[in-house]
């Protein structure tokens, strides 16, 4: 019996699919043009002629589709003077910061008016500046006969929190809506040849989970169902009004700087999840993910430790790392085939990797860094305990050499089984997907 072809293109957001060389230029330019325009209808919107802002929507589509990405100067003389107030106004309390950081917070304050005049035109500059991209990837599909293609994310964005601290930070839409735009994108190009896509619901914020106070002052932890968190932020950017949330339990991540748990994650994820929504079965699938990033050095620290132990991924499955920027590499960095079996229990050995790391899971400003932090063999070697295991482990001193209360810092009890999983809400501060910190970040933040 032939295998079935199962492809994942698994994407970074800031600076890979929001590309600055594209995606930043693009959103600039159309703001740039329109700033007078958009600066009165952020102040009076609801005075304005409907004729005349149907006029101006088709104008920034169509400049959306044609503008050119070369970089240029600021046109806009108003727009000018008003990142020079900002600079000047904010450089002498924060370290670094930059002109190109003014604009970028400007360019993020406007977001909300072009969703507001027309989600149509943030849907057409993120195509645009990926149609190259989509368009490869459509073809590829043909040709490597892959009868389901599946998105999914493998940013650092991974909770709603994070997400809209990338939004903010780097002027873009939501890394979680932009997956079901691509959804779209792909099936609009590969419906005809009988290949489907769909979106991966895996999200890191399913890991971690959500962690609040209860009345003795102790931090009391519950897990989502794998989906879960995806499906909240979704509901949230989509369905609040005003801003009151919708949801007051998101889940949140702790952030890995080269990525490995959110590799490891989505390859489990894939054979388990994924598969089984897809009615096929794992011995019967031929799976690739193709993982794009901007950033080289995650690509290699990703690559030194997957071609040293592809124990850590499921066998036959195949791993392709490329560098996308805006411009696609079609040479992928490495290509790694696994030689593991399927860790049922990933989630739970996503935590044991933050321990191993010196993470106590508790405080959520700390990240950490498993490619190049993680004992690989030690930690296969304790996974190996804790796969073979019905439920998390009853001897888990063993296991954690007596860390305990690592695993489990508030009730000091075995971890909760896999349909029961956590996420904090908030933490003194977060540190976004290229390692910046930003100021407090509250519990819920009102999307803008």
């Amino acid at each position: 019996m032939s295998l079935t072809r199962v492809r994942f293109d698994a994407f970074d957001a800031d600076g890979c699919l929001f590309s600055l060389k594209k995606y930043t230029r693009l959103l600039g330019k159309i703001i740039d043009k329109y700033y007078d325009f958009l600066s009165s209808y952020k102040k009076k919107h609801t005075e304005c002629d409907e004729d005349y802002l149907r006029i101006q929507v088709i104008n920034m589509l169509n400049d959306a589709e044609t503008m050119s990405f070369a970089e240029q100067e600021i046109q806009n003389p108003a727009l000018k003077k008003r990142i020079k107030d900002v600079y000047g106004k904010l450089s002498p309390f924060i370290p670094g910061f930059q002109k190109k950081h003014a604009e970028i917070k400007i360019l993020s304050e406007f977001i909300g008016c072009l969703d507001k005049l027309s989600p149509l035109i943030m849907k057409q500059i993120f195509y645009r500046a990926n149609e190259d991209l989509i368009l490869y990837l459509s073809r590829q599909s043909v040709i490597e006969e892959i009868k389901h293609l599946v998105v999914t994310m493998s940013t650092n964005r991974q909770s709603y929190i994070h997400d809209h601290a990338g939004m903010e930070q780097n002027a873009t839409a939501s890394i979680y809506l932009s997956m079901l735009d691509l959804t779209e994108y792909f099936n609009q190009q590969l419906k005809s040849y009988g290949i489907t896509c769909s979106v991966s619901e895996f999200s890191m914020g399913d890991v971690y989970g959500h962690a609040k106070f209860n009345s003795k002052d102790e931090v009391e932890y519950s897990y989502f169902e794998r989906g879960v968190s995806f499906r909240k932020v979704v509901e949230e950017l989509t369905k609040r009004t005003g801003k009151k949330p919708v949801h007051l339990d998101h889940a949140c991540y702790i952030y890995d700087k080269t990525k490995l748990t959110v590799v490891y994650a989505l390859a489990h994820d894939a054979m388990i999840h994924v598969l089984k929504a897809l009615q096929i079965n794992p011995e019967q699938a031929d799976v690739t993910i193709n993982i794009f990033d901007n950033e080289i050095p995650i690509l290699e620290s990703l690559a030194k430790v997957l071609g040293q132990y592809p124990q850590l991924l499921p066998a036959g499955m195949t791993i392709r790392l490329f560098h996308y920027d805006g411009e696609l590499t079609r040479t992928p960095v490495a290509t790694i085939t696994g030689k593991g079996s399927i860790d049922h229990f990933y989630q739970q050995n996503i935590r044991l990797m933050a321990i191993m790391c010196g993470h106590n899971l508790k405080d959520l400003n700390e990240s950490f860094d498993a490619a190049n932090q993680l004992n690989v063999a030690d930690y296969l070697q304790r996974r190996s305990c804790v796969t073979k295991t019905d439920s998390m482990v009853s001897d888990s001193k063993s296991i954690y050499e007596g860390n305990l209360n690592l695993w489990h810092p508030v009730t000091k009890e075995p971890a909760l089984p896999l349909d029961d999983l956590t996420v904090m809400t908030g933490s003194p501060g977060i540190v976004t997907e290229h390692g910046s910190q930003i100021g407090t970040s509250p519990s819920i933040i009102n999307k803008s």
